[in-house]
């Protein structure tokens, strides 16, 4: 009889114990607290039949890390904080035999003995590779979850392709007494003969387990690109906005002076189930716009002036949004990334009529000099307008914006 003892630390096989309705897709956010719930209540024993192919050895060692929490499809923000793993063990207590066989050239040697455990030793060394650092820890089995190794601010500084790599590395060492039952050695022209087994026997189980996740960290860069100088004609009011980022966002919300105005999602959400019984959530490809554009592309970005030089981003979002209205406006854009943080950009811009020898606005409007909400009349010599220069960083934000021009008409 084959004695078998297992430990799961954190999730388990259930999915052979308990059935699963039909998990959720098409959410319109991710939903990261449903998960952790769902999945920190799965510590609970389990058991398993002795796995294929672990004979000849007399134990079982497996572990595997199952995934980063928080977490979606690939991706794990900066702040991630509990590693969840399994670990399953199974080996022949005292008393208990064990039969083999070795190869004699075509013959095949029959090896039968009676164990008896001696000793057991367990290594087991957790990693976590990021850039060109790495760094370990010894974890024992009576280890509930593992954190992340890296800090956060280390994490922080990822430019949003490159992966952590989270690997476990374990050795256990079982050294049995040996009373031997059978035991068959290769003897002349590949016979079975007798031998004498050792007194003692030494098995080893050892392996690894890897996964790795791209970190989404940083700030979005912003740069309005209509009105490119905060000031637009009232007949073509717009707030369109670049975002830079190194992240995943998926929502856009547009507020104007206050109120709601605008609204986009570029992503949907499903629950996912493994076969340890855990749920994980994928994004796919969606689209949902109320009175504004969002759209996202992929490549590498270094918006000079806006950052310093040499940093790179590889998402560029684009926002589009009209309305209505004459004089100041305070424009709100805030997106929402794949792990539910916020960052929010606010422009206070001016729209303006046109007028008439700085008498009338071009609604019929009379005695509007002075008055902000109108562009006073302008006359210059062309002589003076062949001289007006700009500087180079305004040079620099309108070749951005050329550059965007082109991607936003790929993208349509």
């Amino acid at each position: 009889m084959v004695t078998t003892k297992k430990l799961l630390l954190i999730l388990l096989f259930v999915t052979l114990v308990f059935p699963y309705p039909d998990l959720p897709t098409d959410l319109p956010d991710p939903p990261h607290q449903i998960v952790l719930e769902h999945n920190t209540a799965l510590a609970v024993p389990s058991w398993q039949d002795w796995p294929d192919g672990a004979t000849p050895n007399p134990v079982y060692v497996d572990m595997s890390i199952v995934k980063v929490e928080p977490s979606v499809n690939n991706r794990i923000p900066a702040d991630a904080e509990l590693v969840f793993w399994v670990w399953s063990e199974e080996y022949k207590d005292d008393g208990e035999e064990h039969s083999w066989k070795i190869n004699c050239g075509e013959n095949e040697c029959n090896r039968k003995v009676q164990l008896t455990l001696i000793k057991k030793t367990e290594e087991i060394v957790y990693y976590n590779n990021f850039q060109n650092g790495s760094k370990q820890q010894e974890i024992d089995v009576g280890l509930t979850n593992l954190s992340l190794l890296f800090s956060e601010d280390t994490l922080e500084k990822a430019n949003g392709t490159e992966e952590l790599e989270l690997v476990l590395e374990w050795e256990f060492t079982y050294l049995y007494a040996i009373t031997q039952i059978e035991w068959k050695v290769c003897g002349v022209n590949d016979s079975c003969v007798d031998g004498t087994a050792p007194l003692t026997w030494p098995w080893i189980a050892k392996g690894n387990s890897t996964k790795s996740y791209i970190v989404d960290a940083g700030e979005p860069e912003w740069l309005v690109v209509r009105p490119l100088l905060g000031e637009q004609w009232f007949r073509n009011n717009r707030f369109d906005v670049l975002l830079f980022a190194k992240k995943k966002l998926y929502r856009a919300n547009v507020s104007l002076d206050g109120n709601e105005s605008g609204f986009g999602r570029i992503y949907n959400f499903s629950i996912v189930n493994d076969t340890y019984g855990a749920w994980h959530i994928n994004a796919t490809e969606a689209e949902q716009f109320a009175n504004m554009g969002f759209i996202e592309g992929e490549g590498a970005f270094t918006p000079t002036p806006l950052v310093k030089e040499n940093e790179t981003f590889v998402r560029i979002y684009a926002t589009e949004f009209s309305y209505e209205g004459v004089g100041r406006h305070n424009l709100t854009l805030k997106v929402t990334d794949w792990f539910l943080n916020t960052h929010t950009y606010e422009k206070e811009l001016l729209s303006r009529e046109l007028s008439y020898k700085a008498e009338y606005g071009e609604m019929g409007e009379s005695g509007v000099s002075g008055r902000e909400e109108f562009r006073p009349s302008y006359a210059a010599s062309e002589s003076f307008l062949q001289h007006i220069l700009l500087p180079s960083s305004a040079i620099a934000l309108l070749f951005i914006v050329v550059l965007v021009g082109v991607f936003l008409r790929k993208r349509k």
